[in-house]
């Protein structure tokens, strides 16, 4: 689960539901990364695969290889002109409606094994209140986890980095910037079909 882009009118937050997360990281390993940096900021860059550090083709060749998988994908769009709401409090209660319709999602609620449920590493997310809100999200849907609900810094999960590119295609469809062309919303077309976005306005 992650959330795109900082500074933007709309905050995005989305989640890739799967059952091979070992595809993902397959798919987050296939790339080069930086391909939107200059070469000379490439050595300083971190050694990440994401969305916004990707050109064009890279974008749409790991959308299109996650679209392969068959995920479900969840995405929540928050408006953020209510100047009385801290980003902080935005950022966790989008968090929960996200939480909300991942674990009321049918395939989620029925599987055996168990889910787990990552979130991309934020300063608006601690991991004892990440673990909290997942367990009642769990315990209110009768979803069944595999593990506690937890943080993860994406550098160090390839498979969330693979998930940023549909948070990231989500991102340039509510927050567009056709002037550089960084935030090109054409990128949401790849992932519609799979794609479930719910609108909510802020809370004061």
């Amino acid at each position: 689960m992650g959330r795109k882009p900082a500074s933007s009118k709309k905050l995005t937050m989305t989640a890739v539901i799967t059952d091979h997360p070992e595809e993902l990281e397959y798919i987050a390993g296939k790339y080069p990364k930086n391909t939107r940096l200059p070469p000379e900021e490439r050595a300083e860059a971190l050694n990440e695969l994401k969305y916004h550090s990707s050109d064009d083709k890279v974008r749409r060749s790991v959308l299109s290889d996650v679209m392969a998988t068959d995920p479900k994908i969840k995405a929540v769009v928050a408006d953020k002109s209510a100047k009385q709401v801290s980003g902080k409090k935005l950022y966790r209660d989008t968090a929960d409606v996200l939480l909300y319709d991942v674990m009321s999602d049918k395939d989620v609620r029925a599987d055996p094994g168990g889910v787990a449920v990552i979130f991309d590493e934020h300063n608006s997310l601690k991991a004892g209140s990440t673990k909290e809100a997942v367990n009642k999200a769990a315990e209110r849907h009768g979803v069944k986890l595999a593990e506690p609900g937890r943080t993860a810094a994406s550098i160090e999960m390839p498979a969330l980095q693979a998930a940023d590119f549909p948070a990231g295609a989500v991102g340039a469809k509510y927050n567009p910037n056709p002037e550089t062309g960084i935030n090109n919303p054409d990128d949401f077309r790849k992932i519609r079909s799979k794609t479930k976005v719910r609108h909510v306005k802020s809370k004061r």
